[in-house]
């Protein structure tokens, strides 16, 4: 699939594209195909795998073959060419389906219950990404009932990876590092609308102060300044994280735990979640 896509660069990309812009891309999607072939063969030639290894091996071929369709279909802006010669202008109504899409893409829900059922698969996978690591997942009960967050799943499942990375980063040095991830449905007192919240746990480093108060006081109007948050070799992420948040139109809290770690909550805006 991506050996096609490298003989045969589409033509908006050899019209606008150097010869070493185009090398660069090559080089990219062989990256991206490296990986994928190196799952696909030990996928289909080493034997006795259990069935969860195997649908854990499954994921990720479809994750990496995810993220390279996306690039590779992308198509670069091609350069605005004035006409020769004056064309007549032509007045082309609008579709009538115009504001219906338009609303498609700002709701942009996702089923609470697809949104669980990916956790519970992103938790075996992280703790096969790190060895040491124990993911407490604790999930309220009848919180799936005809329930639906803003956000997509791919993009809550990017933010909640970096966020346990992040958090793997402060428990470095720990033979046996754990996180607490809760999901639980609140609801605004003033306003009475319906959110989900994830919080998660762990007993790292935790936040450095003078970051910690950059962190909660960032927003669209005023992001975060900082080029680097690694401190204490910790990698926050944490510019990713509110830019997604800020899309979604979620909130985040930070805050540092009395006996170690830190402890950072979000809440998501919910269409169904019923009290």
């Amino acid at each position: 699939m991506l050996n096609k896509a490298l003989q045969e660069p589409t033509e908006a990309i050899a019209d606008s594209q150097s010869w070493q812009s185009r090398q660069m891309i090559q080089s990219v999607l062989h990256d991206l195909n490296s990986p994928l072939s190196l799952l696909s063969c030990v996928r289909n030639e080493v034997k006795n795998w259990n069935s969860e290894t195997s649908e854990l091996i499954i994921l990720a071929i479809q994750q990496i073959e995810k993220i390279s369709g996306e690039f590779r279909n992308s198509q670069p802006v091609l350069p605005k060419r004035e006409p020769k010669e004056p064309e007549p202008t032509l007045k082309i109504a609008p579709p009538q389906n115009t504001q219906v899409i338009l609303e498609t893409k700002e709701r942009n829900f996702s089923a609470v219950s697809e949104f669980i059922k990916n956790l519970r698969r992103f938790k075996k996978m992280k703790q096969l990404e790190y060895s040491n690591l124990t993911i407490d997942l604790k999930i309220e009960k009848d919180l799936t009932k005809n329930s639906q967050i803003r956000g997509s799943i791919e993009g809550w499942t990017r933010t909640l990876s970096n966020m346990v990375n992040n958090s793997m980063e402060a428990m470095s040095s720990q033979a046996n590092a754990k996180i607490e991830i809760t999901l639980r449905k609140i609801q605004n007192p003033e306003s009475k609308s319906n959110y989900l919240e994830i919080s998660l746990r762990d007993w790292g480093t935790g936040f450095e102060e003078s970051l910690l108060a950059q962190f909660n006081s960032a927003s669209e109007q005023q992001p975060l300044r900082v080029t680097s948050t690694k401190s204490k070799n910790r990698g926050y992420g944490i510019a990713q994280i509110l830019r997604w948040i800020t899309e979604t139109n979620s909130t985040i809290e930070f805050a540092n735990c009395a006996d170690g770690g830190q402890h950072t909550k979000i809440s998501i805006k919910s269409d169904g979640l019923t009290f």
